[in-house]
């Protein structure tokens, strides 16, 4: 007789699943969040209980938790790679907004990083004026400033960092360098920045 077990050896969930996808007992496709038993989701359930509401597939679905584990993990990696060779520094993940600028999961990338000392990169203006708004109220979140920098998106950066940002362009270019010093003049702010 086919078992649930089967099922999960012909598709390879604990293959590719990561320990975040596995095959339920009633041999479904369910979602850990944490990687453990302890916190699950039928998939079988939750897209039937959407069709009740009248919410037809196909749908995206997103699992903060997955998203929190993960970056949980990346912090934990390194701080037992720091630890274990003595390293003198400190480091801190950014997560570029091109990657994914959906509102829901820039929050929760913000949430979660503010606990861990992650921050946030954007580079472009549209990018800028997002990470501005994702982060107000949270100054001390690391934001980071690449790709092309004109006098607005520099101004923009300048004062950022005169409300208080912990907001770091980094320079690429010699006029990038000149334009900053000559914004920081004008808006009377030491900035911070770094060099590429």
């Amino acid at each position: 007789p086919w078992t649930a077990r089967d099922s999960g050896e012909l598709y390879g969930l604990e293959n590719w699943g990561g320990g975040y996808f596995g095959v339920s007992p009633r041999g479904t496709v369910e979602v850990r969040p944490n990687q453990t038993t302890d916190a699950t989701v039928d998939m079988l359930e939750l897209v039937e209980g959407l069709a009740e509401r009248g919410i037809a597939t196909p749908v995206v679905l997103r699992f903060d938790g997955i998203l929190e584990h993960r970056m949980r993990h990346i912090r934990g990696a390194f701080d037992h790679a720091i630890s274990a060779a003595g390293y003198g520094g400190n480091y801190t993940c950014v997560y570029p907004i091109k990657v994914n600028q959906q509102r829901h999961i820039c929050e929760v990338i913000r949430d979660v990083g503010r606990e861990i000392n992650f921050g946030i990169e954007a580079g472009s203006k549209p990018e800028l004026l997002a990470g501005l708004a994702l982060t107000e109220g949270v100054n001390e979140m690391p934001f980071i400033c690449n790709g092309f920098k004109d006098a607005e998106f520099l101004e923009t950066v300048i004062l950022a960092a005169k409300m208080g940002r912990n907001i770091l362009p980094v320079m690429e270019q010699v006029h990038e360098l000149e334009l900053l010093v000559k914004q920081a003049r004008e808006h009377n702010v030491t900035p911070k920045f770094g060099v590429r």
